[in-house]
């Protein structure tokens, strides 16, 4: 009974320098006896210094500091620190897929992991209102679904949806149920895709997973052709852009060299960069060709040309063209 008291009181003493102090902020042994004696644990000052020992002996990296005329304990070690946190909390803030309302409760969680005053300051640092978010919290039960049939190696089912322009959902396929086996999870642009061999296609497809409705595992084993077993979702994903897909093309592209860190960025710093002149590089890359493809090119303006091949050439120069006769004199109504 009393080792039990014992456990108690030096863990009470634990939560009580986690919160109360860290770096910058401590307690003195006044203070954790009061606050201990508060809860109903009796305390003296001898006994603050015999809990603050064993705690060290457990690996705590607690100080004692003189400041202001008084001795202070602070514990300093943590599982994470606050620029780790910050880094963590303005990921949740920043993911598409995580609501307003679960953003909240998840850095009101991470905010437990360091000081109150700490704490505080993590809340004022990191702005969730007017982010674009999900209104949708299913998104943990369809992640969690789909990480369960690539471990059980079973298909999945489901219905696909896009918006309308009147906020209702619109089924694709006529409400139909989409087959596939499922490949990969990946989160991109702070959203969830799922990579899977769709049945119906015969080819590997991507899907958003917030547009998944009606998603279950059928109990059918995974029918994944022997090519894509060792299927690797990271390059996929550099292939595409904004996971739109489309035919994998190897393309050379010239670029101004002011768009060096540019081409680092989407392509991987392992890319090759061919000098031409003084000004100018070209790279030869594969790339699924698609209309967000096109668009990320267009946004260089004339820092990017695309050199080969002849069809994405065709393809671009005809989007350019259908661009410009939208602003035409006749279509401007």
């Amino acid at each position: 009974m009393a080792d039990n008291y014992v456990s108690r009181k030096v863990f009470h003493v634990l939560r009580f320098l986690e919160h109360s102090t860290d770096e910058n902020h401590g307690v003195t042994g006044a203070e954790i006896i009061a606050h201990l004696n508060e809860d109903g644990l009796k305390m003296e000052r001898k006994t603050v210094y015999t809990d603050v020992a064993l705690l060290r002996d457990l690996g705590y990296d607690i100080l004692l500091i003189k400041a202001n005329r008084r001795s202070e304990y602070r514990l300093i070690g943590r599982v994470f620190d606050t620029p780790e946190l910050k880094m963590l909390a303005d990921s949740v803030a920043s993911s598409r897929f995580i609501t307003s309302k679960k953003s909240h409760e998840l850095i009101a969680k991470l905010a437990t992991l360091t000081s109150d005053a700490h704490a505080q300051n993590l809340a004022r640092m990191v702005a969730v209102e007017n982010r674009i978010k999900s209104m949708d919290e299913s998104i943990f039960t369809l992640v969690d679904t789909i990480h369960e049939a690539i471990n059980l190696d079973e298909q999945l089912t489901f219905q696909y949806f896009t918006t309308g322009p009147d906020r209702k959902r619109i089924l694709r396929h006529d409400g139909a149920a989409y087959l596939v086996s499922p490949l990969s999870l990946m989160l991109s642009e702070g959203n969830y895709y799922l990579y899977a061999w769709d049945h119906q296609s015969q080819s590997v497809r991507t899907y958003r997973v917030d547009r998944m409705t009606s998603l279950e595992r059928n109990g059918e084993p995974r029918e994944i052709p022997e090519e894509l077993e060792d299927f690797n979702a990271v390059v996929q994903t550099n292939e595409s852009f904004s996971m739109y897909s489309g035919q994998l093309t190897n393309v050379t592209l010239k670029f101004n060299n002011s768009l060096a860190h540019v081409v680092f960025d989407r392509f991987g710093q392992n890319v090759m960069l061919i000098p031409q002149g003084d000004d100018s590089f070209t790279v030869r890359v594969d790339v699924m060709i698609s209309p967000t493809f096109l668009g990320w090119l267009f946004g260089f303006g004339s820092d990017v040309k695309i050199l080969d091949p002849p069809n994405v050439v065709e393809e671009y120069t005809r989007a350019l063209t259908d661009t410009a006769a939208l602003y035409s004199p006749d279509a401007r109504s």
